[in-house]
């Protein structure tokens, strides 16, 4: 019987699958934060750029920011207090969202995600309750997927995020 339990639970902490894909092409992917005051100002606060570097013969048909919470979680509206390219990330879908990230897929022609180049990523003091602790953000992930019809064969490519936390 317990076999037969165990086969049948899921693990509470599983990797949520955010793209997963056999495709003649790849993913760039860096990450970085932001380290804003935390004094609730809407002033928008540049972190390090986010490089991505495809081959110049690729298309960009997907990009995703993966962000991460602070310990105590993300503040009530994140979407509108964080951007990349200077495009707050309500103009994105909300993919996936737990109280340790949130994945946003971008539309790689609205957020500016073409090809090769920097993306800065920015956020307001409105996501940030504390230096250290309470709810903020503590940083962003970009990914971009790409293809490429001059690249030799495919490759599998999978992107998840897992609760660590």
């Amino acid at each position: 019987m317990l076999p037969l339990l165990l086969a049948l639970s899921r693990p509470p902490l599983a990797t949520e699958i955010v793209v997963q894909a056999t495709l003649q092409g790849g993913v760039s992917v860096d990450g970085a934060g932001v380290s804003t005051p935390y004094d609730g100002s809407t002033a928008w606060v540049e972190g390090d750029e986010l490089p991505v570097q495809v081959p110049e013969t690729a298309t960009v048909p997907a990009v995703y920011v993966i962000l991460h919470a602070k310990m105590s979680g993300f503040p009530a509206d994140t979407a509108s207090n964080v951007a990349v390219n200077d495009v707050p990330l309500d103009e994105a879908t909300l993919e996936l969202e737990s109280t340790r990230y949130q994945v946003y897929s971008l539309d790689p022609d609205v957020y500016g995600i073409t090809g090769t180049g920097s993306h800065p990523c920015a956020e307001t003091g409105v996501v940030e309750a504390d230096y250290h602790g309470g709810y903020g953000v503590g940083g962003a992930v970009l990914a971009v997927v790409y293809e490429d019809a001059t690249l030799t064969g495919r490759r599998h490519v999978v992107i998840g995020v897992d609760d660590v936390g």
